[in-house]
């Protein structure tokens, strides 16, 4: 062993005389009393010891400096120390059976206190090993040992004494609700990628082991152990957590599968319409059994030669989820084919006592493209929407309010008003699904509740000046009433309240409103909080967040708004195809599958029970129906119960009603704040005075509506309870709307914002610029930028509003050079729309023509609204109300 001397002939070394004196201890204390830090020859044994075999069941695990190895959590396994050129041994047992290699020698015993918890008295056995020794062999001696250690000890155990014994890694094991808790089996690649993907809610980002997670106990489950489960949705709805939580106490070990690597060449190899589907399935199997094994052997390898043993009346449930398989069309059927958790569990070779239930979720499943489980006599569908991410965001909620007042003195004359708050908003949640003067009532309540506690708590802390300021800001419930008046800035705004319905987000929302609290109370002096930085602080980094655990992670700004204009085009238009058919990346089964920001509302409905006047049939790309036959038909969305004499044929269609595509307005949201980067000024930070909104509004609306009739566009923008001159129907006539380029500029400052960036093609008809109003004042000391930049402006601003500029289309905000409008969206050629808003009660009817007529250059010349018909196209007043009972009107010139 590369030893150069020779061993002491004392039949006892004082290094044995030592180590035996530490009989009855730690044996980690042990270990390190019997190395003096400095022997190479200790440290690279044990470094070769862990490096054979560091990913398997023995997860062998050496720290620098140290002369032990240890089983991960199951504690030392074994250490060394050297004595005059003699290598000394001590590995636990039991190991019968190993026998040594020639040379080493078997000394004595030793008991030591070891295993997990190290709480446990436990027999070691004591080699010498002399110089001469081949050091691979005394290597693979100890390996083998530890491996016949872990048999051994496994022996007594059950399958599910496994589960909770220190043989299962304990970071695979997630705490539940009533001392439950949820194991699970991955590889290490697909069990890092569901860590990352795990949100905490309470902003403390832990890993799993402290999850909090919720058992919904919705439709996503199966009553039929033989059936399998398909979870659909768009990102962030929950499919993963919804697949892993449903009804855990009906499974003792859940495996968590990706098809990224296991069948990455499935669907290119059997997707051939003339495979043989036998051949297929066996394929499918023999590929998850293999994978099954993995992720079973990584974090408890007893544990599958138990399952091929098992005699436990009991039985045992087995929860196998593959994840991410909305792109995986072959996959999903092979999974959801007659018998394939039976025929699993035979290539598994496990006993016929053990339960498989098979799981698959993804975006993209349930999509006529991936409509399931087409040659299944059974199976179940779940969709998961937009109701379930704003429940699970009140559970949250209420959930942080539980821990609130525990620990709290009942004498603190601040605990009252707290409680009081708590309830006001146990009320607001009660109310939140009823009518908006219901809600509107509760959040009144609960407001007048938060700053009640918040003059208590300031009272309170003013009588303590003797204690340092920072005192203060921790006693009782400071940073909680700090998140609250977040939380009330949050739920009074509708584009905040439109992210709370995804899940994913509602999680992201609760956790960095937690982290904002935390980071105000150590840092500002105030907690007030307004719209505009609400968005700042916790909408945009909550949407930079998602956009890390989804199909959106490597979307540029500009990309992102193209997925948020074809999203609403394939989700208004229906039948609509994309006007690049070779840019894959905007198709709509991309859209659905791979990015997850587009629903397929498909539904499969029976032949005998279609109709035409409530369903839409659905063609695939070649123009035809999509009728599934006979022999491949199924309802996603219900189960179908074995034993039929005969299968009914199914229609693939979607509800009139409904639209074959929708977007959620939280996915909306999402995508608006990553495009924001397109602009020289964030999008967001335009603001949202009511006027803006509109604008922010008829931005992207015009470049949706690009290549429509001009009609499609009006008819949009003015709403279901507008008054429609019927000069405007024979002005528009059948013109379309068609740009190269589109300028938002605000002009409250003669237009001195941020310039467009370049021009965008009319197939695009991207953002170019969204140019947010500065100062008149130099305050950034850069004089010559900003009368640069003010020249510039103006430049653009006396192209723009000349009849000569064909190909940009713009929408000025409060043009200073016509006040008789506060929005002016004009497409060179096609249309002039001037729009007022009013933010205010509603108008008397004279009040309404008087605002309209204005705009008019034959009523109104000193308000200059001939510069519109300047610009030669039809010009089209509207006048947008918030508090009306008809939301807008429309009047043509």
């Amino acid at each position: 062993m590369g030893c150069c001397a020779s061993s002491d002939d004392d039949p006892q070394s004082n290094g044995m005389k030592v180590l035996m004196n530490h009989k009855g201890k730690r044996a980690k204390y042990a270990a390190a009393r019997m190395y003096d830090g400095i022997d190479h020859l200790v440290t690279d044994f044990c470094k070769k010891v862990a490096a054979v075999e560091p990913r398997t069941p023995l997860q062998l695990v050496y720290r620098p400096g140290e002369n032990h190895v240890e089983m991960d959590e199951r504690g030392v396994g074994m250490f060394c120390f050297a004595e005059h050129g003699t290598m000394f041994l001590v590995i636990i047992d039991p190991h019968d059976g190993v026998k040594p290699p020639a040379g080493v020698t078997y000394e004595r015993k030793l008991n030591l206190i070891a295993g997990a918890g190290e709480d446990t008295m436990i027999a070691f056995s004591v080699y010498s090993v002399p110089a001469s020794s081949s050091s691979d062999l005394v290597v693979t001696f100890v390996v083998d040992a530890l491996k016949k250690h872990l048999l051994s000890e496994t022996d007594s155990f059950s399958a599910h004494g496994l589960l909770t014994s220190h043989h299962f890694r304990a970071a695979h094991r997630i705490p539940m609700p009533f001392d439950q808790q949820i194991c699970i089996a991955a590889s290490s690649r697909d069990f890092e990628y569901l860590s990352e993907r795990f949100v905490d809610f309470r902003g403390k980002s832990p890993v799993l082991t402290s999850a909090f997670l919720v058992d919904r106990k919705d439709m996503a489950w199966s009553q039929n152990p033989g059936g399998v489960v398909l979870i659909g949705g768009e990102s962030g709805s929950g499919k993963t957590w919804a697949m892993i939580t449903n009804y855990f106490q009906m499974t003792d070990l859940t495996v968590y599968i990706r098809p990224t690597e296991v069948f990455a060449t499935f669907d290119n190899e059997w997707g051939n319409d003339d495979v043989d589907k036998e051949e297929r399935n066996k394929a499918f199997c023999s590929l998850l059994a293999a994978a099954v094994r993995v992720a079973i052997d990584r974090v408890c390898k007893p544990l599958n030669e138990k399952l091929k043993k098992l005699s436990d009346p009991q039985g045992f449930a087995v929860r196998v989820c593959l994840d991410e398989i909305g792109g995986n069309p072959i996959v999903t059927r092979a999974c959801c084919a007659n018998d394939s958790n039976k025929n699993l569990r035979n290539e598994l070779g496990w006993a016929d006592g053990v339960e498989i239930r098979l799981f698959g979720a993804g975006t993209g499943v349930g999509s006529v493209s991936n409509p399931g489980g087409s040659e299944n006599k059974y199976y179940q569908l779940a969709m998961l929407d937009a109701p379930r991410g704003i429940g699970m965001y009140w559970e949250y909620r209420l959930n942080l309010w539980n821990s609130m007042t525990s620990g709290a003195a009942q004498n603190d004359p601040r605990l009252q008003p707290i409680v009081n708050l708590k309830e006001s908003v146990k009320y607001l949640h009660g109310k939140w699904s009823g009518s908006p003067e219901e809600r509107a009532e509760a959040l009144r309540k609960r407001d007048e509740m938060l700053w009640e506690a918040f003059a208590k708590d300031t009272r309170v802390s003013k009588e303590k000046e003797s204690k340092p300021i920072n005192t203060n800001y921790a006693t009782l419930g400071r940073e909680d009433l700090v998140a609250e008046a977040i939380f009330s800035a949050i739920e009074s705004d509708g584009t905040c309240v439109a992210v709370l319905h995804n899940p994913r987000l509602a999680a992201l929302m609760v956790a960095q409103c937690k982290l904002e609290a935390r980071r105000t109370c150590q840092d500002e002096v105030c907690a007030k909080t307004s719209g505009t930085n609400i968005r700042r602080r916790i909408l945009l980094p909550v949407a930079s967040k998602f956009r890390q655990k989804n199909g959106l992670q490597e979307v540029t700004a500009d990309e992102a708004f193209q997925l948020l204009v074809e999203s609403l085009r394939y989700t208004i238009f229906d039948g609509y195809k994309s006007a690049n058919p070779d840019d894959v990346d905007y198709s709509a089964n991309r859209l659905a599958t791979r990015r997850g920001v587009l629903v397929d509302n498909t539904i499969f409905v029976e032949a005998a029970k279609f109709n035409e006047k409530e369903y839409v049939k659905v063609t695939l790309d070649d123009g035809h129906n999509a009728l599934p036959q006979p022999e491949a038909a199924a309802s996603p969305s219900q189960s179908v119960q074995t034993g039929q004499t005969s299968t009914p044929t199914y229609i693939a269609c979607y509800r009139k009603d409904t639209g074959r595509y929708s977007i959620s307005a939280a996915m909306v949201v999402v995508l608006s704040n990553l495009m924001s980067n397109a602009f020289e000024e964030n999008f967001s930070n335009i603001g949202d005075v009511f006027e803006r909104a509109v604008a922010k509004f008829l931005f992207i609306t015009t470049q949706v509506f690009h290549g429509r009739p001009v009609h499609e566009l009006l008819s949009f923008i003015i709403g279901p309870f507008a008054i429609v001159g019927a000069r405007v129907l024979a002005a528009v006539g059948a013109k379309v709307v068609a740009f190269q380029s589109l300028v938002l500029r605000i002009g409250a400052k003669l237009n001195v914002g941020a310039l467009p960036k370049q021009n965008v093609p009319a197939a695009a008809a991207a953002p170019t610029s969204a140019a947010q109003p500065t100062g008149e004042g130099d305050e950034s000391g850069e004089g010559a930028l900003y009368a640069t930049k003010r020249a510039k402006a103006k430049a653009q601003f006396a192209k723009l509003w000349k009849s000569e500029s064909r190909t940009c289309a713009w929408i000025e905000v409060s043009p200073s050079s016509l006040p008789s409008a506060d929005i002016v969206l004009h497409i060179p050629g096609v249309i002039t729309l001037a729009f007022q808003c009013k933010d205010t009660a509603p108008y008397l009817p004279k009040e309404i023509q008087k605002a309209l007529l204005i705009m008019n250059p034959h009523e109104s010349t000193e308000l200059l609204p001939q510069k519109l018909h300047d610009l030669g196209a039809p010009v089209v007043p509207i006048l947008y109300m918030t508090r009306a009972v008809h939301n807008l009107f429309f009047y043509a010139i």
